[in-house]
Protein backbone atom coordinates (compact mmCIF):
# COMPACT_ATOMS: atom_id res chain seq x y z
CA UNK A 1 0.00 0.00 0.00
CA UNK A 2 2.85 2.35 0.83
CA UNK A 3 4.45 1.78 -2.58
CA UNK A 4 1.13 2.32 -4.38
CA UNK A 5 0.50 5.47 -2.35
CA UNK A 6 3.93 6.88 -3.22
CA UNK A 7 3.38 6.02 -6.89
CA UNK A 8 -0.01 7.74 -6.90
CA UNK A 9 1.37 10.85 -5.20
CA UNK A 10 4.27 10.90 -7.66
CA UNK A 11 1.94 10.77 -10.66
CA UNK A 12 -0.31 13.38 -9.09
CA UNK A 13 2.64 15.71 -8.47
CA UNK A 14 3.90 15.20 -12.02
CA UNK A 15 0.44 15.96 -13.42
CA UNK A 16 0.19 19.13 -11.32
CA UNK A 17 3.63 20.28 -12.46
CA UNK A 18 2.73 19.67 -16.11
CA UNK A 19 -0.49 21.62 -15.66
CA UNK A 20 1.50 24.48 -14.15
CA UNK A 21 3.99 24.48 -17.03
CA UNK A 22 1.09 24.52 -19.48
CA UNK A 23 -0.71 27.37 -17.73
CA UNK A 24 -1.07 30.74 -19.40
CA UNK A 25 0.57 32.56 -16.49
CA UNK A 26 3.71 30.44 -16.68
CA UNK A 27 3.97 30.83 -20.45
CA UNK A 28 3.62 34.61 -20.13
CA UNK A 29 6.31 34.64 -17.43
CA UNK A 30 8.73 32.57 -19.52
CA UNK A 31 8.27 34.69 -22.64
CA UNK A 32 8.58 37.98 -20.74
CA UNK A 33 11.64 36.71 -18.86
CA UNK A 34 13.27 35.62 -22.10
CA UNK A 35 12.56 38.94 -23.84
CA UNK A 36 13.74 40.83 -20.76
CA UNK A 37 17.17 42.09 -21.75
CA UNK A 38 19.71 44.19 -19.88
CA UNK A 39 21.97 46.05 -22.26
CA UNK A 40 25.62 45.15 -21.54
CA UNK A 41 27.60 48.10 -20.25
CA UNK A 42 29.61 48.43 -23.45
CA UNK A 43 30.86 52.02 -22.96
CA UNK A 44 32.83 51.04 -19.86
CA UNK A 45 33.47 47.39 -20.71
CA UNK A 46 35.22 48.05 -24.03
CA UNK A 47 38.14 50.07 -22.64
CA UNK A 48 38.36 48.05 -19.41
CA UNK A 49 38.71 44.77 -21.30
CA UNK A 50 41.28 46.32 -23.62
CA UNK A 51 39.04 45.87 -26.65
CA UNK A 52 39.06 49.55 -27.69
CA UNK A 53 41.31 52.37 -26.58
CA UNK A 54 41.37 56.12 -27.06
CA UNK A 55 38.60 58.12 -28.68
CA UNK A 56 37.09 55.22 -30.66
CA UNK A 57 34.88 53.97 -27.82
CA UNK A 58 31.78 55.99 -28.78
CA UNK A 59 32.09 55.02 -32.43
CA UNK A 60 32.31 51.32 -31.66
CA UNK A 61 29.47 51.50 -29.17
CA UNK A 62 27.27 52.78 -32.00
CA UNK A 63 28.60 50.16 -34.42
CA UNK A 64 27.97 47.28 -32.00
CA UNK A 65 24.45 48.55 -31.38
CA UNK A 66 23.87 48.74 -35.13
CA UNK A 67 25.18 45.17 -35.57
CA UNK A 68 22.69 43.91 -32.98
CA UNK A 69 19.75 45.73 -34.56
CA UNK A 70 20.72 44.72 -38.10
CA UNK A 71 20.88 41.03 -37.14
CA UNK A 72 17.47 41.25 -35.49
CA UNK A 73 16.10 43.11 -38.51
CA UNK A 74 17.12 40.29 -40.88
CA UNK A 75 16.39 37.22 -38.75
CA UNK A 76 12.98 38.18 -37.33
CA UNK A 77 10.90 37.89 -40.54
CA UNK A 78 12.74 34.69 -41.51
CA UNK A 79 11.75 32.93 -38.29
CA UNK A 80 8.16 32.41 -39.47
CA UNK A 81 9.42 30.06 -42.22
CA UNK A 82 11.07 27.89 -39.57
CA UNK A 83 8.01 27.93 -37.33
CA UNK A 84 5.79 26.68 -40.15
CA UNK A 85 7.87 23.53 -40.48
CA UNK A 86 8.21 22.32 -36.90
CA UNK A 87 5.78 20.43 -34.69
CA UNK A 88 6.10 22.74 -31.71
CA UNK A 89 7.09 26.32 -30.98
CA UNK A 90 9.09 25.02 -28.05
CA UNK A 91 12.13 23.98 -30.07
CA UNK A 92 12.75 27.23 -31.98
CA UNK A 93 12.26 29.06 -28.69
CA UNK A 94 14.83 26.88 -26.93
CA UNK A 95 17.26 27.15 -29.85
CA UNK A 96 17.09 30.93 -29.68
CA UNK A 97 17.76 30.88 -25.94
CA UNK A 98 20.75 28.57 -26.37
CA UNK A 99 22.27 30.82 -29.03
CA UNK A 100 21.58 33.81 -26.79
CA UNK A 101 23.49 32.10 -23.99
CA UNK A 102 26.46 31.43 -26.25
CA UNK A 103 26.45 35.00 -27.52
CA UNK A 104 26.48 36.37 -23.98
CA UNK A 105 29.37 34.03 -23.14
CA UNK A 106 31.36 35.54 -26.02
CA UNK A 107 30.83 39.00 -24.54
CA UNK A 108 31.86 37.76 -21.10
CA UNK A 109 35.20 36.30 -22.20
CA UNK A 110 35.88 38.47 -25.24
CA UNK A 111 39.03 40.59 -25.14
CA UNK A 112 39.20 41.02 -28.91
CA UNK A 113 36.96 43.20 -31.04
CA UNK A 114 36.10 40.30 -33.36
CA UNK A 115 34.58 38.33 -30.46
CA UNK A 116 32.44 41.31 -29.49
CA UNK A 117 31.19 41.76 -33.03
CA UNK A 118 30.40 38.04 -33.28
CA UNK A 119 28.70 38.12 -29.88
CA UNK A 120 26.48 41.07 -30.74
CA UNK A 121 25.68 39.55 -34.14
CA UNK A 122 24.58 36.26 -32.56
CA UNK A 123 22.79 38.15 -29.82
CA UNK A 124 20.75 40.09 -32.36
CA UNK A 125 19.91 36.98 -34.38
CA UNK A 126 18.88 35.04 -31.27
CA UNK A 127 16.84 38.00 -30.07
CA UNK A 128 14.94 37.95 -33.36
CA UNK A 129 14.10 34.26 -32.91
CA UNK A 130 13.16 34.49 -29.22
CA UNK A 131 11.08 37.63 -29.66
CA UNK A 132 9.20 36.36 -32.73
CA UNK A 133 8.56 32.83 -31.43
CA UNK A 134 7.68 34.15 -27.99
CA UNK A 135 5.07 36.50 -29.43
CA UNK A 136 3.53 33.71 -31.53
CA UNK A 137 3.59 31.46 -28.46
CA UNK A 138 1.70 34.05 -26.45
CA UNK A 139 -0.96 34.34 -29.12
CA UNK A 140 -1.49 30.58 -29.27
CA UNK A 141 -1.66 30.34 -25.50
CA UNK A 142 -3.84 33.35 -24.74
CA UNK A 143 -6.09 33.32 -27.80
CA UNK A 144 -8.18 36.46 -28.14
CA UNK A 145 -8.89 36.75 -24.42
CA UNK A 146 -6.29 38.62 -22.42
CA UNK A 147 -3.90 39.00 -25.36
CA UNK A 148 -3.55 42.75 -24.89
CA UNK A 149 -2.59 42.38 -21.25
CA UNK A 150 -0.08 39.64 -22.10
CA UNK A 151 1.56 41.85 -24.71
CA UNK A 152 1.52 44.65 -22.17
CA UNK A 153 3.73 42.53 -19.94
CA UNK A 154 5.99 41.87 -22.93
CA UNK A 155 6.35 45.60 -23.53
CA UNK A 156 7.04 46.15 -19.86
CA UNK A 157 9.68 43.40 -19.95
CA UNK A 158 11.41 45.03 -22.91
CA UNK A 159 11.59 48.33 -21.07
CA UNK A 160 12.52 46.78 -17.73
CA UNK A 161 15.60 45.46 -19.50
CA UNK A 162 16.41 48.34 -21.80
CA UNK A 163 15.84 51.38 -19.61
CA UNK A 164 17.87 50.29 -16.57
CA UNK A 165 20.56 49.27 -19.07
CA UNK A 166 20.61 52.82 -20.37
CA UNK A 167 20.85 54.11 -16.81
CA UNK A 168 23.75 51.83 -15.89
CA UNK A 169 25.54 52.38 -19.19
CA UNK A 170 26.25 55.99 -18.24
CA UNK A 171 27.60 55.14 -14.79
CA UNK A 172 31.18 54.20 -14.00
CA UNK A 173 31.59 50.44 -13.93
CA UNK A 174 31.89 48.75 -10.58
CA UNK A 175 32.98 45.27 -9.62
CA UNK A 176 30.49 42.64 -10.62
CA UNK A 177 28.40 41.67 -13.59
CA UNK A 178 28.10 45.03 -15.31
CA UNK A 179 31.80 45.88 -15.03
CA UNK A 180 32.58 42.92 -17.27
CA UNK A 181 29.95 43.82 -19.83
CA UNK A 182 27.83 40.80 -18.93
CA UNK A 183 24.08 40.58 -18.89
CA UNK A 184 21.54 38.02 -17.72
CA UNK A 185 20.37 37.46 -21.29
CA UNK A 186 21.91 34.02 -21.17
CA UNK A 187 19.72 32.89 -18.31
CA UNK A 188 17.78 29.93 -19.66
CA UNK A 189 14.20 29.73 -18.36
CA UNK A 190 12.35 26.45 -18.30
CA UNK A 191 10.53 25.94 -21.59
CA UNK A 192 6.74 25.98 -21.42
CA UNK A 193 5.04 22.68 -22.14
CA UNK A 194 1.86 23.65 -23.95
CA UNK A 195 -1.10 21.37 -24.39
CA UNK A 196 -0.98 19.14 -27.43
CA UNK A 197 -4.12 20.55 -29.00
CA UNK A 198 -2.71 24.07 -28.76
CA UNK A 199 0.94 23.67 -29.60
CA UNK A 200 1.42 20.46 -31.63
CA UNK A 201 0.37 19.15 -35.00
CA UNK A 202 -0.02 15.45 -35.71
CA UNK A 203 2.37 13.69 -38.07
CA UNK A 204 -0.51 12.64 -40.29
CA UNK A 205 -1.75 16.21 -40.65
CA UNK A 206 1.76 17.43 -41.42
CA UNK A 207 2.14 14.84 -44.19
CA UNK A 208 -1.29 15.61 -45.63
CA UNK A 209 -0.60 19.32 -45.98
CA UNK A 210 3.12 19.11 -46.77
CA UNK A 211 2.52 19.47 -50.49
CA UNK A 212 0.36 22.56 -49.90
CA UNK A 213 2.64 24.30 -47.40
CA UNK A 214 4.68 26.31 -49.86
CA UNK A 215 1.65 27.57 -51.77
CA UNK A 216 -0.19 28.40 -48.56
CA UNK A 217 2.81 30.27 -47.16
CA UNK A 218 3.11 32.18 -50.41
CA UNK A 219 -0.53 33.26 -50.16
CA UNK A 220 -0.10 34.27 -46.52
CA UNK A 221 2.95 36.38 -47.35
CA UNK A 222 1.17 37.97 -50.30
CA UNK A 223 -1.94 38.76 -48.25
CA UNK A 224 -0.02 40.24 -45.33
CA UNK A 225 2.45 42.29 -47.36
CA UNK A 226 -0.32 43.65 -49.60
CA UNK A 227 -2.49 44.80 -46.71
CA UNK A 228 -2.28 48.53 -45.85
CA UNK A 229 -3.14 47.72 -42.24
CA UNK A 230 0.17 45.90 -41.90
CA UNK A 231 2.27 48.75 -43.26
CA UNK A 232 0.56 51.32 -41.07
CA UNK A 233 1.23 49.18 -38.00
CA UNK A 234 4.85 48.59 -39.00
CA UNK A 235 5.36 52.31 -39.59
CA UNK A 236 3.79 53.17 -36.24
CA UNK A 237 5.91 50.59 -34.44
CA UNK A 238 9.08 51.82 -36.16
CA UNK A 239 8.29 55.41 -35.15
CA UNK A 240 7.69 54.26 -31.56
CA UNK A 241 11.11 52.58 -31.50
CA UNK A 242 12.74 55.57 -33.17
CA UNK A 243 11.42 57.99 -30.54
CA UNK A 244 12.28 55.62 -27.70
CA UNK A 245 15.87 55.13 -28.85
CA UNK A 246 16.54 58.62 -30.23
CA UNK A 247 17.34 59.86 -26.73
CA UNK A 248 20.05 57.22 -26.29
CA UNK A 249 22.50 59.23 -28.35
CA UNK A 250 21.56 62.78 -27.31
CA UNK A 251 19.96 62.96 -23.86
CA UNK A 252 22.99 62.20 -21.68
CA UNK A 253 25.15 64.60 -23.66
CA UNK A 254 22.45 67.29 -23.57
CA UNK A 255 22.00 67.26 -19.78
CA UNK A 256 25.77 67.30 -19.32
CA UNK A 257 26.15 70.33 -21.57
CA UNK A 258 23.06 72.19 -20.37
CA UNK A 259 22.96 71.32 -16.66
CA UNK A 260 26.47 70.02 -15.97
CA UNK A 261 25.12 66.74 -14.60
CA UNK A 262 27.50 63.92 -13.71
CA UNK A 263 27.32 60.37 -15.06
CA UNK A 264 24.91 59.09 -12.39
CA UNK A 265 22.46 61.92 -13.04
CA UNK A 266 22.79 61.39 -16.79
CA UNK A 267 21.67 57.81 -16.29
CA UNK A 268 18.89 58.55 -13.83
CA UNK A 269 17.21 61.01 -16.20
CA UNK A 270 16.21 58.03 -18.35
CA UNK A 271 13.92 56.92 -15.52
CA UNK A 272 11.55 59.69 -16.56
CA UNK A 273 11.08 57.80 -19.83
CA UNK A 274 11.02 54.37 -18.20
CA UNK A 275 8.65 54.66 -15.23
CA UNK A 276 5.46 55.49 -17.23
CA UNK A 277 5.97 52.34 -19.27
CA UNK A 278 5.20 50.21 -16.24
CA UNK A 279 1.58 50.92 -17.22
CA UNK A 280 1.86 48.68 -20.30
CA UNK A 281 -0.23 45.84 -18.78
CA UNK A 282 -2.98 48.32 -17.86
CA UNK A 283 -3.00 49.61 -21.44
CA UNK A 284 -3.27 46.01 -22.60
CA UNK A 285 -6.32 45.50 -20.39
CA UNK A 286 -7.95 48.52 -22.02
CA UNK A 287 -7.25 47.01 -25.45
CA UNK A 288 -8.85 43.73 -24.36
CA UNK A 289 -11.96 45.44 -23.02
CA UNK A 290 -12.36 47.95 -25.86
CA UNK A 291 -11.02 46.25 -29.01
CA UNK A 292 -11.81 49.17 -31.33
CA UNK A 293 -10.04 51.73 -29.18
CA UNK A 294 -6.58 50.89 -30.51
CA UNK A 295 -6.66 53.32 -33.44
CA UNK A 296 -7.61 56.24 -31.23
CA UNK A 297 -5.16 55.30 -28.49
CA UNK A 298 -2.22 55.18 -30.90
CA UNK A 299 -3.18 58.28 -32.87
CA UNK A 300 -3.86 60.19 -29.66
CA UNK A 301 -0.53 59.10 -28.19
CA UNK A 302 1.28 60.21 -31.34
CA UNK A 303 -0.59 63.53 -31.37
CA UNK A 304 0.36 64.27 -27.76
CA UNK A 305 3.88 63.03 -28.47
CA UNK A 306 4.18 65.48 -31.36
CA UNK A 307 3.32 68.40 -29.08
CA UNK A 308 5.53 67.14 -26.26
CA UNK A 309 8.60 66.62 -28.43
CA UNK A 310 8.18 70.08 -29.91
CA UNK A 311 8.02 71.56 -26.41
CA UNK A 312 11.49 70.19 -25.65
CA UNK A 313 12.70 73.37 -27.35
CA UNK A 314 11.59 75.26 -24.23
CA UNK A 315 14.26 73.61 -22.07
CA UNK A 316 16.74 76.48 -21.88
CA UNK A 317 19.16 77.59 -19.20
CA UNK A 318 20.34 75.85 -16.04
CA UNK A 319 17.36 76.58 -13.82
CA UNK A 320 15.31 74.27 -11.63
CA UNK A 321 12.30 75.02 -13.80
CA UNK A 322 14.11 73.81 -16.92
CA UNK A 323 15.13 70.58 -15.19
CA UNK A 324 11.59 69.92 -13.98
CA UNK A 325 10.21 70.73 -17.42
CA UNK A 326 12.64 68.32 -19.11
CA UNK A 327 11.78 65.44 -16.78
CA UNK A 328 8.05 66.15 -17.13
CA UNK A 329 8.20 66.20 -20.92
CA UNK A 330 10.25 62.99 -20.96
CA UNK A 331 7.65 61.32 -18.72
CA UNK A 332 4.88 62.34 -21.14
CA UNK A 333 6.92 60.93 -24.04
CA UNK A 334 7.28 57.67 -22.12
CA UNK A 335 3.52 57.63 -21.52
CA UNK A 336 2.90 58.16 -25.24
CA UNK A 337 5.18 55.22 -26.04
CA UNK A 338 3.20 53.11 -23.57
CA UNK A 339 -0.15 53.94 -25.17
CA UNK A 340 1.15 53.21 -28.67
CA UNK A 341 3.18 50.02 -28.24
CA UNK A 342 0.61 47.53 -26.94
CA UNK A 343 -2.30 48.52 -29.27
CA UNK A 344 0.04 48.08 -32.24
CA UNK A 345 0.91 44.60 -30.96
CA UNK A 346 -2.75 43.68 -30.69
CA UNK A 347 -3.55 45.08 -34.15
CA UNK A 348 -1.22 42.52 -35.77
CA UNK A 349 -3.04 39.74 -33.94
CA UNK A 350 -6.44 41.11 -34.96
CA UNK A 351 -5.36 41.31 -38.59
CA UNK A 352 -4.13 37.71 -38.63
CA UNK A 353 -7.26 36.65 -36.74
CA UNK A 354 -9.48 38.18 -39.43
CA UNK A 355 -7.68 36.12 -42.06
CA UNK A 356 -8.04 32.93 -40.02
CA UNK A 357 -11.77 33.47 -39.50
CA UNK A 358 -12.23 33.65 -43.26
CA UNK A 359 -10.27 30.43 -43.78
CA UNK A 360 -10.67 28.25 -40.66
CA UNK A 361 -8.27 25.34 -40.57
CA UNK A 362 -6.55 26.32 -43.80
CA UNK A 363 -3.93 28.70 -42.47
CA UNK A 364 -0.89 27.86 -40.38
CA UNK A 365 -1.79 30.05 -37.44
CA UNK A 366 1.63 29.91 -35.79
CA UNK A 367 3.47 30.75 -39.01
CA UNK A 368 1.09 33.57 -39.94
CA UNK A 369 1.34 35.10 -36.49
CA UNK A 370 5.10 34.66 -36.43
CA UNK A 371 5.44 36.43 -39.78
CA UNK A 372 3.47 39.40 -38.47
CA UNK A 373 5.41 39.56 -35.21
CA UNK A 374 8.69 39.00 -37.03
CA UNK A 375 7.98 41.97 -39.27
CA UNK A 376 7.10 44.02 -36.19
CA UNK A 377 10.38 43.07 -34.56
CA UNK A 378 12.17 44.09 -37.75
CA UNK A 379 10.30 47.40 -37.70
CA UNK A 380 11.41 47.98 -34.11
CA UNK A 381 15.01 47.18 -35.06
CA UNK A 382 14.80 49.56 -38.01
CA UNK A 383 13.56 52.29 -35.70
CA UNK A 384 16.31 51.50 -33.21
CA UNK A 385 18.83 51.85 -36.03
CA UNK A 386 17.43 55.11 -37.38
CA UNK A 387 16.53 56.85 -34.11
CA UNK A 388 19.94 57.37 -32.48
CA UNK A 389 21.69 58.25 -35.74
CA UNK A 390 18.94 60.65 -36.86
CA UNK A 391 18.73 62.44 -33.51
CA UNK A 392 22.49 62.59 -33.10
CA UNK A 393 23.08 63.87 -36.62
CA UNK A 394 20.42 66.60 -36.38
CA UNK A 395 21.59 67.71 -32.93
CA UNK A 396 25.21 67.96 -34.07
CA UNK A 397 24.30 69.75 -37.30
CA UNK A 398 21.48 72.06 -36.21
CA UNK A 399 21.11 71.83 -32.44
CA UNK A 400 18.70 70.48 -29.84
CA UNK A 401 15.79 72.71 -30.85
CA UNK A 402 15.80 71.56 -34.47
CA UNK A 403 16.06 67.94 -33.39
CA UNK A 404 13.01 68.39 -31.15
CA UNK A 405 10.70 69.77 -33.84
CA UNK A 406 11.89 67.27 -36.48
CA UNK A 407 11.05 64.34 -34.17
CA UNK A 408 7.74 66.00 -33.34
CA UNK A 409 6.95 66.39 -37.04
CA UNK A 410 7.59 62.69 -37.73
CA UNK A 411 5.33 61.66 -34.85
CA UNK A 412 2.63 64.15 -35.89
CA UNK A 413 2.49 62.81 -39.46
CA UNK A 414 2.33 59.28 -38.03
CA UNK A 415 -0.67 60.26 -35.89
CA UNK A 416 -2.62 61.21 -39.03
CA UNK A 417 -1.64 58.01 -40.85
CA UNK A 418 -2.67 55.82 -37.93
CA UNK A 419 -6.00 57.61 -37.50
CA UNK A 420 -6.89 57.20 -41.17
CA UNK A 421 -5.57 53.74 -42.00
CA UNK A 422 -5.16 51.62 -38.85
CA UNK A 423 -7.56 48.71 -38.34
CA UNK A 424 -9.89 48.03 -41.29
CA UNK A 425 -9.14 50.44 -44.11
CA UNK A 426 -12.33 52.48 -44.31
CA UNK A 427 -10.80 55.05 -46.67
CA UNK A 428 -9.73 52.52 -49.33
CA UNK A 429 -12.49 49.86 -49.31
CA UNK A 430 -12.03 48.82 -52.94
CA UNK A 431 -8.25 48.88 -53.30
CA UNK A 432 -6.56 45.70 -54.41
CA UNK A 433 -4.57 45.28 -51.21
CA UNK A 434 -7.68 45.45 -49.05
CA UNK A 435 -9.46 42.99 -51.33
CA UNK A 436 -6.51 40.64 -51.00
CA UNK A 437 -6.81 40.71 -47.22
CA UNK A 438 -10.56 40.13 -47.25
CA UNK A 439 -11.58 38.38 -50.47
CA UNK A 440 -8.62 36.42 -51.81
CA UNK A 441 -8.57 32.63 -51.84
CA UNK A 442 -6.14 30.45 -49.95
CA UNK A 443 -6.31 26.77 -50.86
CA UNK A 444 -9.80 27.26 -52.29
CA UNK A 445 -11.18 29.05 -49.25
CA UNK A 446 -12.15 32.73 -49.63
CA UNK A 447 -10.38 35.12 -47.31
Amino acid sequence: MGVLSCSWHGRHLQRRLLQFRSSAKFVVFVVVFAIFTIIPVIPTALPERGVIEGNDVQRWVSILGAVFSAATLVVSPLTWYWIGRVDSLRWPFMAGLIVLTGATALLCVGTHLGLWIAGRLLQGAANGVVWTVGSALLRETMGEEGLGQAFGYVGMGMNLGGSPGRCWATRPATNGLESRGESPEGALPAPPALDDEVNSRSVQADRACASQTLATDSKVVSALLSCPRLWVVLWGYMVTAMIMTAFDSVLALFVRERFGWNQSAQGLVFLALFIPQLLNPAVGMICDRYPRAGRYMVSGAFGIGCLTLSLLRLVVGDSVGSKVLLCTLLAVVGLCVTFSMTPLFVEISDMVGDMEKKAPGKLNQAAASALGYGLMNSAWSAGALVGPFLAGFIKDAAGWNTMAWVLGLVVGVSAVLVLLFMEKSWLLPNCRSTALCQNEVIDGVPL
